[in-house]
């Protein structure tokens, strides 16, 4: 194990797995040798709000360990988690999940236990939650969103079946017996709590940033695995096994529906702003940037002073768009109401054939 964290010390695509295995291990030795270390920065729902405000250990929370099976337990998930997703990932978003997973968890814990403390189950608002759960069962979410398909025990062919896309909600499942033992009721809260967390980190914000799912670093089972589809095959539904997606109807396209929102709003975000000859626009005209011709919109200054500068580029309206509509007037700050009118009716004349007496009439009126 020293040799894998020595050779991880001096390696550039796991730096950040090998010092959090240090900070683990510091962090343990500090709890034994300071006093009230543990006090300070160990988890807890009440030291939010209720007992104290130290909401630093939101975060300081998973690098505390209890006792030397939890640290070994820790050091051991760690050191997987880290050799599965930082080559995938990079160093940052890896250092990123690491720090925003485990304090997303542990607020989500805080806010479900203090609400349980309201209504009069007090007995968990106490409980100590420092530990790495909330980095494990997260992992495991990002497992079923990068590999599906591929079997949890390749070695045994009787169990092919069950896959990483299986995992999540087994794992949740599982956990539930032992919210009736004390000492290990974190297990169920971590497990439900980073279920949903994590769904919400990679589907909003790992996967804004990845065009299409990364490959996976084995080369043998990614020639059959197939790509993941952003939309479906991660979406909230999946999260659960098929016969119970019916009765998520309601939920799953609530959250379908803030999904497209944000994807929307996303999409307006980074898209270029369109300049077509007026200065102020908030808005852009559907079809400008389609339009297969322009009419230039003439300025009654133009018409006064004939020596004005031919340089300059007139106003282009497309031709596929009727200059009748008021809310052109909306789209086109910069030419005061009276001019734009006046322009418009100078083309109608023009198109019509009117004589140029007609005009006249209408300059001068």
């Amino acid at each position: 194990m020293m040799q894998e964290i020595n050779r991880l010390l001096i390696s550039q695509d796991m730096r950040v797995t090998a010092w959090t295995i240090v900070a683990f291990v510091v962090v343990y030795f500090l709890t034994i040798f300071i006093k009230n270390f543990y006090e300070l920065f160990g988890f807890a729902p009440s030291k939010c709000w209720l007992d104290a405000f130290y909401l630093w250990t939101l975060v300081t929370g998973i690098f505390v360990s209890r006792n030397i099976i939890f640290l070994l337990v820790g050091l051991v998930a760690l050191f997987i988690i880290g050799r599965t997703f930082e080559p995938l990932w990079g160093r940052y978003p890896f250092f990123r999940f690491i720090v925003v997973e485990g304090m997303a968890v542990n607020l989500g814990i805080t806010i479900i236990i203090s609400l349980l403390y309201l209504f009069g189950a007090t007995s968990l608002i106490r409980s100590d939650f420092s530990g790495v759960g909330p980095l494990i069962f997260s992992s495991i979410v990002a497992l079923k969103l990068h590999y599906p398909t591929r079997p949890v025990v390749s070695s045994i062919p009787a169990l092919q079946w069950f896959t990483y896309n299986d995992l999540p909600f087994c794992l949740l499942i599982l956990s539930i017996p032992f919210i009736f033992v004390e000492y290990l009721r974190f297990i169920f809260f971590d497990a439900f709590v980073s279920l949903f967390v994590a769904w919400g980190y990679l589907r909003f914000w790992q996967l804004e940033e990845e065009i299409t799912p990364l490959p996976s670093i084995d080369v043998e089972a990614n020639n059959n695995e197939a790509h993941v589809n952003l939309m479906d095959d991660f979406s909230f539904s999946s999260l659960f096994p098929s016969p119970i997606r019916p009765l998520l109807t309601m939920p799953a396209s609530l959250i379908r529906k803030i999904e497209d929102w944000i994807h929307r709003r996303h999409r307006l975000q980074n898209a270029p702003a369109t300049e077509i000859g007026v200065t102020n626009i908030e808005t852009q005209l559907d079809g400008v940037a389609n339009a297969p011709a322009a009419v230039p919109i003439i300025d009654t200054a133009q018409l006064d002073n004939p020596q004005t500068n031919q340089d300059e580029v007139p106003l282009l309206l497309p031709t596929n768009t009727s200059l009748s509509e008021p809310s052109l007037t909306s789209e086109f700050t910069s030419t005061s109401s009276e001019d734009f009118k006046l322009g418009l009716s100078l083309l109608n004349a023009q198109e019509q054939g009117l004589p140029s007496s007609s005009s006249d009439a209408l300059l001068e009126n």
